[in-house]
């Protein structure tokens, strides 16, 4: 992964919830379903996440972890090594 710059966590987060749902979002403990989401975005959600990191998400993290803070800790408790190869700090 050379060559790519290093971003956070949230902040990676936070542009992909804002390019999927076309809000702004200001907090990261707001709910995705409530800002629009549905289960069609949860899942476009989902395989963004899984292309940046290359691994396969359970399916249902969206809809249990509908915040930025709740996605970014199950990320972090399930794919620490995995988000250090993909260049994102946590």
């Amino acid at each position: 992964n050379e060559g790519h710059p290093i971003e956070s966590l949230e902040t990676y987060l936070f542009t992909l919830w804002q390019s999927i749902l076309k809000v702004e979002i200001t907090e990261p403990s707001v709910d995705f379903f409530e800002l629009g989401g549905s289960s069609i975005k949860a899942i476009m959600l989902l395989n963004r996440i899984q292309k940046k990191i290359d691994r396969t998400l359970y399916v249902g993290a969206a809809f249990e972890q509908p915040t930025i803070i709740g996605m970014a800790n199950y990320l972090k408790s399930n794919f620490s090594e995995a988000l250090i190869d993909a260049n994102i700090k946590f």
